[in-house]
């Protein structure tokens, strides 16, 4: 846990951001503590200690983390679109077979 005044670390869009970690606390009902930060803006904020690190290196470490993993779910993705349009094609291939019979 980060003392009073540390800097923390968090990548947001390619972008180093840091915080002033001000306090420790649970919020009423919650089963987590939050950290109470101080941004660069100015403005206090309730942030879950997974949100920010106590190391610029381990805040990078994680944006690439997270980048990877969001890589794989994307291509992931895209051969499931592939899988649907290639379905569509095939399908529209058919109705037209079916239109041109029907025509004539």
């Amino acid at each position: 846990m980060p003392n009073i005044g540390d800097k923390l670390y968090q990548v947001w869009d390619g972008k180093l951001l840091t915080a002033t970690f001000i306090k420790e606390q649970i919020v009423k009902g919650a089963t987590r503590s939050t950290w109470t930060v101080r941004k660069v803006s100015g403005l206090k904020a309730n942030v879950s200690p997974d949100h920010y690190l106590l190391t610029e290196l381990a805040a990078w470490k994680k944006y690439h983390t997270e980048l990877a993993r969001s890589g794989t779910l994307l291509v992931g993705s895209v051969k499931n679109a592939q899988a649907a349009l290639d379905e569509c094609i095939d399908q529209m291939h058919a109705a037209t077979e079916k239109i041109t019979q029907l025509s004539t």
